[in-house]
């Protein structure tokens, strides 16, 4: 017996109607505990309304110009061609446009519902017709089980997907292989397919059948999926769950729910472009490096932040990129590579604990990096630690809980998860003040909402070290202010830029910047 038919048994035979909703009807589970902490900081109508943007990603597409090897205004020609070879709707909301503070970021809206070519429109109607028993509609040769669940969709046969999958869907992403979990039998590519992500609290275990070549076997089927939307299938099924790599459905072409966010694959964007969220852009400018300098990028995988400094600086000076990673280092190293970042020295280090006692003669950064030797195991540097106040810029983006990020449609952690993180961070500032120069630059960010992670992380710096002084952020307009009534008084919330998921003017993920100056060493 074949995957198919095994695999099959899960949507036919299990006895169970799954009920399919739309991505309208989903309410983000979070955890009661960090509903409660999350309630004091902004009070319980705004996060209610910050829950439900959660699983709305942006409306508008940002891509950051990567100014070391093209121009801003090169990228525009290309990506209107592009846009217009993949569009039938010529509206100027349609079309990208220059940012007014970025001259490297260039923002795409969303596409009006309906205006990107897709094959056979008119079995592309948003949403599956699930109530529809007719057998006229019926095109696909379904089996009487497959038939009998009238929950299903029966103009085209369905996909389910994971829910991480789903959230990769909804940002604009391809369904690759990996997170396909359920495909109706006879699926062949090219095919129109219905995709459905599922997300109730249960997990399905997937159990190999005689070999991989033959496919998963799912003990159960889920019980509540979300339609995500149509698109074409790209290869067919046997190869679906016989790959551990490549798309399975191509969701460029096709209708999706959500903002309908312009494809834009790798091919295209290559060394020359990458997508990377507004507030992330903010981080570098506000950290202002300049050509010459020594920056430090304490927490750098993946490393867009750290290619934007790069690209900032001219490739001029030298960045010490680090994680505590190995794997993500490499990862890192070679996308520095690919992005013609060639300042950056990409070393595995554990920034929380990497200061070195000072010395009468103490190295310099670039002293370190030139005595260092290569690791056998995989040549990048062995550096374990650096001199006190040793760099002209840091960037710190540490490990936060992440809660700002658009779209997520299930929280996990609870508040005790949460505030762990906040103590962790501290452990990166105590590294970060004793690292930086008199007079140097600390920016500090994450992607959270949670107010001890950002405005009370902020008032833990001013309090503990005396030597660090909070400044101004400019680009006025960009972000909010601090959010209120949590350690920051009105003069210092002005200084610190934060965005919310329900500003509809920035239309952002959540996040948080802070500038500082060090003007003193401490003693």
């Amino acid at each position: 017996m074949h995957g198919d038919a095994k695999d099959e048994s899960s949507l036919e035979t299990q006895g169970k109607h799954p009920n399919v909703f739309t991505l309208s009807s989903l309410k983000v589970k979070i955890p009661e505990s960090l509903c409660n902490h999350l309630t004091k900081q902004y009070g319980s109508d705004q996060v209610e309304r910050i829950i439900d943007r959660m699983k709305i990603p942006p409306s508008t597409t940002c891509l950051r110009v990567n100014t070391l090897v093209t121009t801003r205004d090169d990228m525009m020609e290309l990506l209107i061609e592009l846009l217009h070879k993949i569009s039938n709707n010529e509206s100027p909301q349609m079309l990208p446009h220059r940012h007014e503070h970025f001259d490297d970021c260039i923002l795409i809206p969303s596409f009006p519902r309906g205006s990107l070519i897709a094959p056979d429109q008119a079995q592309l109607s948003l949403h599956p017709n699930i109530n529809d028993t007719t057998e006229e509609t019926n095109t696909m040769q379904l089996s009487p089980k497959r038939l009998s669940l009238k929950c299903w969709p029966r103009q085209e046969r369905v996909i389910i997907v994971d829910r991480l999958c789903g959230e990769a869907v909804l940002r604009g992403s391809d369904i690759f292989v990996r997170g396909i979990m359920v495909a109706d039998s006879g699926v062949v590519a090219g095919e129109i397919v219905s995709v459905s992500f599922e997300f109730v609290e249960y997990m399905p275990t997937l159990e190999k059948v005689n070999s991989f070549q033959e496919g998963y076997l799912l003990k159960n089927s889920p019980e509540i999926v979300y339609f995500s939307g149509k698109a074409r299938h790209v290869v067919k099924r046997a190869e679906m769950f016989n790959k551990s790599t490549g798309i399975g459905v191509d969701m460029s072409i096709g209708l999706r729910e959500g903002p309908h966010l312009p494809p834009l694959p790798k091919s295209v964007l290559g060394d020359l472009m990458m997508l990377q969220n507004l507030p992330s852009l903010l981080v570098g400018r506000a950290l202002d490096p300049q050509p010459g300098d020594v920056v430090l990028d304490m927490c750098c995988a993946p490393g867009g932040k750290t290619c934007h400094i790069a690209a900032l600086m001219k490739n001029d000076g030298l960045i010490v990129a680090c994680d505590r990673s190995r794997k993500k280092m490499l990862a890192a190293k070679e996308f520095y590579l690919g992005m013609k970042a060639t300042c950056i020295t990409p070393i595995a280090l554990n920034s929380t604990n990497c200061v070195r006692l000072k010395e009468k003669q103490m190295k310099s950064v670039k002293e370190i990096i030139l005595s260092a030797k290569p690791s056998s195991e995989d040549e990048l540097l062995d550096i374990k630690s650096f001199y006190p106040e040793s760099f002209d810029r840091i960037l710190l983006d540490p490990p936060c809980s992440a809660l700002g990020l658009r779209p997520k449609l299930k929280v996990n952690s609870d508040v005790k998860q949460v505030e762990s993180h906040a103590r962790y961070q501290q452990k990166f500032i105590a590294a970060a003040t004793s690292l930086l120069k008199i007079g140097g630059t600390l920016t500090y960010s994450t992607c959270t909402i949670n107010a001890s992670e950002n405005e009370k992380m902020v008032r833990f710096i001013l309090d503990t070290y005396s030597f660090m002084s909070l400044v101004p952020i400019p680009f006025v307009g960009l972000g909010l202010p601090g959010q209120p009534g949590v350690g920051l008084n009105d003069c210092e919330r002005h200084m610190v830029r934060r965005f919310d998921p329900t500003d509809l003017v920035n239309d952002t993920m959540g996040f948080f910047v802070a500038k500082f100056v060090k003007i003193g060493n401490g003693d």
